[in-house]
């Protein structure tokens, strides 16, 4: 089948894009992307977070607020034309990198993920890691959330689209992609320590508006309905996001004439 995927230059897209073309697929990519997120849960009231406990009341920040009113417009669409079949998919945390080291997460500046922010800590671009909240009411102290290998990720677009395609009058539905457990900030830099042999400096700082304690998600529903669930762990993702790290130091540009590299 010929595939359109929209955002397939970035890091979320690209795993799709591979993950499409070794199942035969074609692929024609363009780089605008809109994914739906856990943030438009908002502060929960239940944990872990089901697809239909999103109230709009609770969302905390202007990032939240943009994925809901994305997911109600696409929700109006494909109720008002019955041609349309929407799948929403409401990604935890994508981190990790594809096994391989050939496609990763490429940040210009600070890295907005954490694994990878760890990453560079690690390898001396940054002199410590940042946390943003020390007395969250969770085990450590630190925020806690939920964390998802991007092949994974990736895994779950080709099960919706394989439902949209096998089932063809499905409308508008909504899953939850994520492993089902969070883990602290401190926790994640333990296993990125253990991943890589070294100690990691920490500083931590107040918390930024909009952050909350806790953010994990239940991903019954893709398990039943998408025959989907995260195959990889903690350890994967460290181990992963090091590599790429590793082999590639300044991401997708050339040690030597720093361009983007092709191919």
């Amino acid at each position: 089948m010929h595939i359109l995927v929209t955002g397939g230059t970035g890091f979320i897209g690209s795993h799709c894009v591979l993950e499409l073309l070794q199942s035969n697929h074609t692929v024609t990519v363009i780089s605008n992307l809109v994914n739906s997120v856990l943030a438009l849960y908002g502060t929960p009231l239940h944990h872990p977070m089901k697809e239909e406990a999103v109230v709009a009341e609770n969302i905390t920040n202007p990032y939240g607020h943009s994925k809901f009113m994305i997911e109600k417009m696409l929700k109006d669409i494909a109720e008002s034309n019955k041609h349309w079949n929407i799948i929403c998919l409401r990604y935890s945390n994508p981190t990790g990198s594809d096994p391989s080291a050939i496609i990763g997460e490429s940040s210009k500046g600070i890295p907005n993920s954490l694994l990878p922010y760890i990453g560079q800590v690690l390898s001396g671009k940054m002199p410590y890691l940042t946390i943003f909240g020390g007395d969250f009411n969770t085990s450590d102290g630190t925020g806690v959330r939920d964390y998802i290998h991007v092949t994974d990720v990736a895994r779950a677009n080709l099960c919706a689209l394989n439902r949209i395609i096998e089932e063809k009058n499905i409308g508008f539905e909504v899953y939850n992609i994520g492993m089902g457990k969070g883990y602290s900030v401190l926790e994640i830099v333990e296993a990125m320590e253990n991943a890589s042999g070294k100690k990691i400096a920490t500083k931590i700082m107040p918390p930024r508006v909009g952050d909350v304690p806790y953010l994990c998600c239940d991903p019954t529903l893709a398990a039943i309905k998408l025959k989907w669930t995260a195959q990889f762990s903690l350890e994967d993702m460290c181990r992963d996001v090091l590599n790429w790290q590793k082999k590639n130091a300044h991401g997708y540009v050339d040690d030597k004439n720093k361009n983007l590299k092709h191919g």
